[in-house]
């Protein structure tokens, strides 16, 4: 049975464009945003436990709904923005991310807004770089 703890004191900083710049792709910055974990939905596994490294994900993987809100800013778009990330942890340790928010912007405006991504330990960017 799932459990919801709360995580209010947990901020997650995301910047996919400026990523994207670093990583030499061309684009023009719109906007970044910085979230914290409001509610964390937990299967089966605590998920301070596994980020500390107390446990680790089950062999079939492990699922989270981390419920975030927060703030958008950058040279064209500035709000707030809440939503749902659904998080699995893979058995090998990464984080598969399949996020779902609205960005409200300052005059009302409403923008929906999906991503997914893959996050990988350091070890794992270091091997992608070396080869």
């Amino acid at each position: 049975m799932p459990t919801a703890t709360d995580k209010t004191d947990t901020t997650l900083k995301t910047n996919n464009i400026a990523a994207q710049f670093k990583a030499g792709m061309a684009g023009e910055l719109i906007y970044e945003h910085a979230v914290q974990f409001k509610q964390v939905t937990e299967y089966g596994v605590a998920f301070d436990r596994l980020l500390s490294g107390a446990a680790a994900p089950p062999a079939g993987g492990v699922r989270f709904d981390a419920h975030v809100e927060g703030t958008v800013t950058g040279p064209k778009l500035k709000g707030t923005i809440k939503g749902v990330d659904y998080i699995n942890v893979r058995a090998d340790g990464r984080f598969q991310l399949h996020f779902h928010a609205e960005i409200t912007t300052e005059d009302g405006k409403k923008i929906a807004l999906y991503a997914d991504a893959l996050l990988l330990r350091s070890w794992d960017r270091r091997s992608l770089n070396s080869g």
